[in-house]
């Protein structure tokens, strides 16, 4: 459960930090200068929680979307290949786009997903529900 309270701990810390970053924005254009550290703490994003909102946007827009689906994305980002399954390859895509971002760093992008494919791996598959991963996604992201 370490991992789990980990990775609740990084995104509630991410929704803080979004909430203040339109306050403090707002703030430095009222004074008109911007402080030098000001500007590196308003370009880091969390990039954990923009994956997995675009996660289960897209299992939410795609019926065939489930764990096995999700977890191939993820393994075919960090290897650099083509899943097999078209809906696998739309995720990949999808989530693609974040890692394309001009502020999001390569590194912190592969450090996420590689967390989520550590947390996926915890879901059995053998359970009979497809969707663990997704729910635990959910419950997280709320």
């Amino acid at each position: 459960m370490g991992k789990r309270d980990d990775l609740l701990r990084q995104l509630k810390k991410a929704d803080r930090r979004r909430g203040r970053r339109t306050s403090s924005t707002a703030a430095s254009n009222d004074s008109g200068r911007q402080s030098p550290g000001a500007s590196d703490a308003a370009d880091q994003v969390d990039v954990t929680a923009l994956i997995v909102s675009d996660v289960l946007a897209f299992a939410h827009s795609e019926k065939g979307c489930r764990d096995p689906q999700v977890v191939s994305a993820l393994r075919s980002l960090l290897r650099g290949s083509d899943p097999t399954v078209p809906v696998a390859r739309g995720l990949r895509d999808q989530i693609q786009l974040i890692a394309d971002r001009p502020d999001v760093n390569l590194r912190d992008f592969r450090s996420s997903v590689k967390g989520l494919l550590e947390q996926a791996a915890q879901f059995d598959r053998e359970a009979g529900n497809d969707d663990r991963f997704l729910n635990y996604l959910a419950v997280l992201i709320e």
